[in-house]
């Protein structure tokens, strides 16, 4: 299943980018990676993107609770460093804090992650 925008899900692009275009200790801001994928993939809505975004930063309180998560790990993508969401890294399993769990489940992957 893919969306009607591009071949593949969001959440898949945005993790493609992420991993494309971020190393292990790169930071990027909330914002600048909001706008640089918007930018490479201009046919979604930018508050789709910083939507889906958020759910994919682990450590974020107000929106990830809320929302159904992928199986895998799949959105456990960014750690926000600090205080609000302006600064983002890849996730570190091995340093990091376990991601915020969803209150509304998950559910499983519905593409092929090759």
């Amino acid at each position: 299943m893919g969306s009607k925008l591009y071949p593949r899900p969001i959440r898949f692009n945005i993790r493609h980018f992420a991993e494309n275009h971020l190393t292990a200790n790169d930071i990027t801001s909330y914002e600048q990676f909001c706008k640089d994928f918007n930018y490479t993939f201009p046919k979604y809505d930018s508050n789709t993107v910083r939507m889906n975004v958020k759910i994919m930063i682990t450590n974020e309180r107000n929106y990830r609770p809320t929302r159904k998560h992928l199986a895998m790990g799949w959105d456990d993508l960014f750690f926000a460093i600090g205080e609000g969401l302006e600064i983002l890294r890849l996730y570190d399993s091995s340093k990091d804090p376990a991601p915020l769990t969803s209150n509304v489940g998950v559910r499983k992957l519905t593409w092929s992650i090759d």
